[in-house]
């Protein structure tokens, strides 16, 4: 079954995503790490099709994490998700690198209308 990685140092915000991706039907991985999320990318790589991934983490950079995912198969979708503005200087070049932006805080409503774009 194809699952969607939730990657997020705030594990509310993880709790609360699952919550909602769960009740949508989706099968879903977590974590708070970003060098957690690097080695589950490799390991589930098979069964990955998005990643909702933080802007910003504790452990090291989303940049790597997005490079990780693109390394293990191009075919993982990125979703960014932060509070910051998609045109905010900080973030403009990694939501252009990635597959799509979630705005924080998101809903339930959001994620069953951009979802489906990438599955």
């Amino acid at each position: 079954m194809e699952s969607i990685l939730v990657v997020d140092d705030e594990e509310i915000v993880i709790l609360a995503t699952c919550d909602m991706l769960e009740h949508l039907g989706y099968k879903t991985l977590q974590t708070t790490s970003g060098r957690e999320a690097v080695e589950m990318i490799g390991a589930h790589a098979d069964s990955l099709k998005i990643i909702i991934l933080d802007y910003k983490l504790a452990d090291i950079s989303s940049k790597e994490v997005l490079n990780a995912a693109r390394s293990a198969d191009s075919t993982i979708k990125v979703l960014l998700a932060t509070g910051y503005s998609s045109e905010d200087s900080t973030t403009s070049a990694l939501v252009n690198e990635c597959d799509g932006f979630l705005q924080k805080p998101f809903g339930l409503n959001e994620l069953k209308e951009t979802l489906p774009k990438f599955i």
